[in-house]
């Protein structure tokens, strides 16, 4: 199984970060310049956008321009995410639309370098959360293909319900513990045996499971009508 480290280096390096492992927290390897015309800085904020779980947009900008970006992110106009809208048992079903890693951020708050942003199949809600610079190599990894040597555990976990015969129906978030940061619960609904099983898991391990294996990501309406 890939460790942190040797995923931090077979995907993270192919951007030029660095986002664990044998060097401190934080040491950049980056080269890459900002994407924005006529801007020769380095490039320090990475964007996805994806539709449908393809990744239709990837940017790397200066943190100039990235912050810029950022701020017309969070004011720009609600829009529709595709697909035809679908509830799954108490929830309703999203799935990714942006990820967010900002470099600056690694060494001072390893945890909270990335963000990841769902929105609501077929509506306008959206439903984002930070996340650590590691998962965010993990869910870009994924949604843009690329092909482990060895599997991840997200992969490894996959593989082990096969082995068992069972199947992974969707992943849901469904509790949050409020504070400074919201720390969100995920679980796996998972079938096997004729009996319905549920694992608690981290959302941002659930949801790199649910885009390998191809299943719905939901959010309870009731952790939906909380956050309102």
């Amino acid at each position: 199984m890939a460790s942190d480290y040797e995923l931090s280096e077979l995907v993270a390096g192919r951007a030029g970060i660095r986002v664990g492992g044998g060097t401190p927290e934080g040491t950049s390897v980056n080269t890459l310049k900002c994407y924005a015309a006529g801007c020769a800085k380095r490039a320090t904020i990475h964007f996805i956008r994806a539709e449908a779980r393809r990744v239709v947009e990837a940017v790397v900008l200066c943190d100039e321009h990235g912050t810029a970006r950022l701020h017309e992110h969070w004011n720009r106009p609600g829009r529709i995410g595709p697909g035809t809208p679908e509830r799954i048992g108490t929830g309703v079903v999203f799935d990714i639309d942006d990820l967010v890693l900002d470099e600056l951020n690694i060494q001072d708050q390893p945890n909270w370098a990335g963000w990841l942003e769902l929105i609501e199949v077929g509506g306008a809600r959206r439903f984002g959360m930070r996340v650590d610079s590691f998962a965010w190599v993990v869910l870009s990894a994924e949604l843009q293909g690329y092909q482990f040597p060895r599997p991840p555990t997200h992969q490894a976990m996959a593989r082990l319900l096969k082995a068992i015969g069972a199947r992974l129906d969707y992943v849901e978030i469904d509790k949050v513990t409020p504070g400074d940061v919201y720390v969100y619960e995920a679980k796996l609904h998972i079938e096997h045996a004729g009996t319905h099983v549920l694992v608690d898991l981290r959302p941002t391990d659930a949801i790199a499971l649910a885009l390998y294996c191809g299943v719905p990501i939901v959010v309870s309406q009731a952790l939906l009508t909380m956050l309102r």
